[in-house]
């Protein structure tokens, strides 16, 4: 399959996506959340693919499959600032 995006090309042989991949790799880890953010097309599988208890976050305009939206790269790392502090 072929799926366009920003500066990018997206080009699979089988039926993996990102949203597949996501699945897998938290799967293997045994992650009980996730945090997902995109800003392209490419990134919708893997809002499709993860859970309600998952957090998935748009980057910029446009339709999505996202719960949370911030405007740019600078909310985005305004997201990923508040997540350290939760964490501390």
């Amino acid at each position: 399959t072929k799926k366009p995006g920003k500066e990018v090309l997206e080009l699979a042989v089988t039926d993996a996506d990102k949203g597949t991949a996501l699945r897998r790799l938290r799967d293997e880890l045994g992650a009980a959340g996730t945090l997902y953010l995109g800003d392209d097309v490419t990134d919708e599988d893997a809002f499709g693919a993860l859970g309600d208890d998952d957090v998935t976050v748009k980057v910029g305009d446009g339709d999505t499959a996202a719960r949370h939206r911030v405007a740019d790269t600078e909310g985005a790392l305004a997201v990923l600032r508040r997540l350290a502090d939760l964490l501390r």
